[in-house]
């Protein structure tokens, strides 16, 4: 898939300094949204790092990189943890990165791999991860999308919200035969608060 730079711009400047939740209905969708997510990163912006915390980008990482240019597709550092590795500490090298976006894959792995140690302990602890991206984006001017696959019902917060509440803005990605479509379900990000993107 490929971008021109003032497509690529436009879809990414508006994200910058913010933490965008998207919400993505299906594996196939999450996929579309990562072609088109990726190209976007590596031609508006100095490369992105993606925390693979399910290994589904790595391991479609072939489909997702192969219409890159071999410099575009060298910008792109995935991190899988380790099997047996504190995911916390994992977590916290996010943080660390000179990348430009990053991608956390996906919020809803995050929330199950968290060890609880009582009744919602998990939910805060996504919750305070969620807080601290938000905090991250805005200081560094960083792009950070977490994403978070909208069916999963388990990850509610008081009041009946979800944790997608906490970053600064939430996406709803929809695919189809004419292309992704991202529509701002909380926040404003683009004109008429939606963007579409054409896949190759």
């Amino acid at each position: 898939m490929s971008l021109s730079i003032e497509q690529a711009r436009l879809l990414i400047e508006p994200l910058r300094g913010r933490t965008i939740a998207f919400l993505v209905n299906d594996r196939q969708t999450n996929l579309s949204l990562m072609k088109g997510m990726t190209a976007a990163a590596t031609t508006a912006a100095r490369g992105c790092t993606v925390l693979d915390i399910d290994a589904f980008f790595s391991s479609n990482s072939y489909e997702i990189l192969a219409c890159l240019p071999p410099a575009a597709a060298k910008s792109v550092c995935i991190h899988v943890p380790d099997t047996f590795a504190n995911t916390e500490s994992e977590f916290s090298k996010v943080f660390k990165t000179d990348s430009e976006v990053i991608m956390v894959q996906s919020l809803n792995t995050l929330y199950h791999l968290f060890q609880s140690s009582g009744v919602g302990s998990r939910t805060r602890k996504v919750a305070f991860a969620m807080i601290c991206l938000a905090y991250f984006a805005k200081a560094s001017g960083k792009v950070v999308m977490v994403i978070m696959y909208g069916r999963d019902k388990v990850m509610k917060i008081g009041g009946g919200g979800s944790i997608s509440d906490f970053a600064d803005a939430t996406v709803l990605v929809e695919d189809s035969r004419h292309g992704l479509s991202l529509k701002c379900g909380r926040g404003m990000l683009w004109p008429e608060d939606e963007f579409h993107l054409r896949l190759l």
